[in-house]
């Protein structure tokens, strides 16, 4: 399989949207869609830096003790044949 992205997941973790992870990304909102929808074909280190980042901004202001970290934004899954 190779890369996935797991976004949605977290997405659903921290009971926000996408699109409201675009705007306090500063991100188009049509590339958190995608990485929503595991369709990202490329994706820039500063995207998932700031991704990240504001990931965990809101986690803090929701309360909720968890640092976030890439494996929650994207991990590596081995072919299964």
């Amino acid at each position: 399989m190779g890369t996935k992205f797991v976004l949605e997941e977290t997405l659903d973790f921290l009971d926000i949207t996408p699109n409201q992870l675009a705007v306090a990304t500063d991100i188009r909102p049509n590339t958190i869609y995608d990485m929503k929808d595991n369709k990202t074909k490329r994706i820039e280190i500063k995207y998932l830096n700031r991704i990240v980042e504001t990931l965990n901004d809101f986690a803090e202001k929701k309360g909720i003790n968890k640092k976030f970290t890439i494996n929650d934004v994207m991990i590596w899954e081995e072919d299964k044949g």
